[in-house]
């Protein structure tokens, strides 16, 4: 979790975080940002709520709610909150008029081929201290990383993920006529399974004729 105090509610100040912290989950593993919360310090402080002023009315909540949407949609690539879900919440402080912003970005989930997002200056990625601005040698870095996390998916997994796509192509493909000649391919369907049927009573009968021949030759050759 990560925490900015912004106590005035500046709107472009948060608008400005939000797209570089946004940036930063997304090129990581995910996060949550809350607006409002002043952070621990190192003398072992914890965080305090405190909360953002000028919010108590909706109509300014959904104009910064959208300020920060719109932000987001000038990103490279654009994000548009669906896929990855990012969440923006107000959260009403108890017993005062304040409100603390919450924003909730849930890991990527793309199995490969994910980008590298980018503001429309900088790239950002999180650390253990925060987030960071993005160096080209860190850009280089992360997308090996990136790439070989993809082959070793595509290695184990790969055969089967071909398979799929195959399959739900042929279905796709096919489906609509299998459909519409459902009839005819149940009659035939009955016929295969019949004869199917017939088969195995006839390989059942001569491996227990075989049997009896297999048992009489045996007991004949003790007699004798």
């Amino acid at each position: 979790m990560e925490f900015k105090l912004c106590e005035n509610g500046n709107t472009q100040t948060i608008t400005r975080h939000c797209c570089s912290y946004i940036c930063a989950f997304l090129n990581s593993d995910g996060g949550t940002l809350y607006f409002g919360v002043k952070e621990s310090t190192l003398s072992g402080k914890k965080s305090v709520v405190i909360g953002m002023q000028n919010f108590r009315n909706e109509k300014k909540r959904d104009l910064l709610r959208g300020q920060i949407v719109s932000s987001l949609l000038q990103m490279r690539p654009a994000v548009n909150c669906v896929s990855p879900r990012i969440d923006i919440e107000f959260i009403p402080v108890s017993f005062t008029d304040r409100f603390v912003l919450r924003i909730r970005v849930e890991p990527n989930r793309m199995v490969h081929g994910r980008p590298l997002y980018a503001t429309s200056n900088n790239s950002y990625v999180r650390n253990d201290h925060g987030i960071v601005n993005m160096t080209p040698q860190m850009i280089l870095n992360w997308a090996r990383e990136r790439h070989s996390k993809d082959s070793k998916r595509l290695n184990s997994g790969g055969r089967y993920r071909i398979y799929f796509v195959i399959f739900s192509f042929i279905l796709g493909r096919f489906a609509p006529t299998l459909y519409s000649n459902r009839h005819i391919l149940f009659k035939k369907l009955r016929k295969w399974s019949l004869v199917f049927v017939l088969y195995l009573i006839q390989y059942v009968t001569s491996m227990k004729k075989r049997a009896k021949l297999l048992l009489s030759s045996s007991s004949s050759r003790r007699i004798f």
